[in-house]
């Protein structure tokens, strides 16, 4: 993504496929990340740091606190991708909601709630322009299921 407009300049999906190991899926993230990073570089283009939005309960300081989806800690998940820059981890409604309110339908609005379904049902609370992360920092899912 290209700031400060966020233009997406790449982009590639990869089936997770459940059944399969949370560390295959790691390998399988990273090779994407290796090849976008790549391509990148080829068109000029600085990578300045490595955002993994995470469907878990993450805290403040990019602990993952849960697990029932993917059997990650933070350390794991950095040092695989650390080779790449900086790495944040984030709970994937908190990372999609701060887009939202960046550059989409929440930008001209003080506070909204944003709600996703997908692995689960999450949502997360904006309140200017940033995720509300409530008391514990862990805010986010309604229900999920593995």
């Amino acid at each position: 993504m290209r700031f400060p407009a966020g233009q997406i300049v790449a982009e590639k999906s990869i089936p997770t496929l459940p059944a399969r190991s949370s560390e295959i899926i790691l390998e399988d993230i990273a090779k994407v990340a290796d090849e976008l990073t790549a391509n990148a570089r080829q068109t000029g283009d600085a990578i300045s740091g490595v955002g993994v939005g995470i469907c878990e309960l993450i805290d403040p300081h990019g602990e993952i606190l849960s697990h029932s989806c993917l059997a990650w800690n933070k350390g794991q998940v950095q040092g695989r991708l650390a080779h790449l820059g900086p790495v944040t981890l984030e709970a994937d409604v908190r990372a999609a909601a701060r887009a939202e309110a960046l550059f989409g339908s929440g930008r001209p609005f003080r506070i909204f709630l944003y709600v996703t379904v997908g692995t689960g049902i999450a949502c997360s609370l904006v309140i200017e322009g940033v995720p509300y992360i409530g008391s514990r920092g862990a805010t986010g899912t309604i229900a999920s299921s593995p």
